[in-house]
């Protein structure tokens, strides 16, 4: 039987700056991105609110190159939605449902980069909640100063589904900065997958 630990019993969080992401990706051979609210601050340029963790997103197919890199950091993975946590050792696949996993260097007690699975179909990179949306791998980030981040619009689509206060306070922060293209790829995938409907009429103004 698999030994679940729930993960507010394995310490909290001392996230990495964008800076240290950057220097421990440096030397990756497969893409990357910053997701989540850091890369929309990244992409406005400030800081709009204080963050918990920092996430990096990869492609699934990269998953061994990604734990090779990490080395000796401490590291785990959700397996399934709501079962805990299950350390991840080198040479052992996620599984199919896994796509957030946690991790630390070893020796350290909180957590420092949390790292999220992106699925793709050859060069197209597939919305894991809804796989009508998609978009070329490609054209899935940008970078900042040199340090690839998630495009806003794909960043806001994933904070649609729950539409909390800070997701609502990011939309409203990005949404003055996002050209045509991106408003309106935003709202189609909106329209597709159900969520964020409050979001549409500020994107068709």
């Amino acid at each position: 039987m698999l030994n679940y630990i729930p993960a507010e019993a394995l310490g909290g969080w001392e996230p990495l700056t964008a800076e240290e992401v950057a220097s421990i990706f440096r030397s990756a051979t497969f893409p990357w991105w910053i997701v989540g609210g850091r890369a929309l601050d990244l992409f406005i340029g400030r800081e709009t609110r204080k963050h918990v963790d920092i996430e990096v997103a990869i492609l699934r197919q990269d998953q061994a190159a990604l734990r090779d890199l990490l080395g000796s950091w401490e590291v785990w993975y959700v397996p399934e939605p709501g079962k805990g946590l299950l350390r991840w050792d080198r040479g052992t696949a996620l599984t199919q449902e896994a796509h957030e996993i946690w991790s630390r260097e070893t020796g350290h007690d909180l957590w420092q980069l949390e790292v999220l699975i992106e699925e793709a179909l050859g060069d197209q990179w597939i919305y894991r909640r809804d796989d009508r949306v998609s978009a070329p791998i490609s054209e899935f980030g940008l970078k900042i100063d040199g340090v690839p981040v998630i495009r806003p619009e794909i960043a806001l689509l994933y904070k649609s589904k729950g539409a909390r206060e800070r997701d609502h306070a990011d939309f409203a922060a990005v949404l003055p900065l996002l050209d045509s293209s991106a408003r309106s790829w935003l709202a189609s995938a909106l329209e597709t997958v159900g969520t964020g409907q409050q979001w549409l009429p500020a994107l068709r103004e």
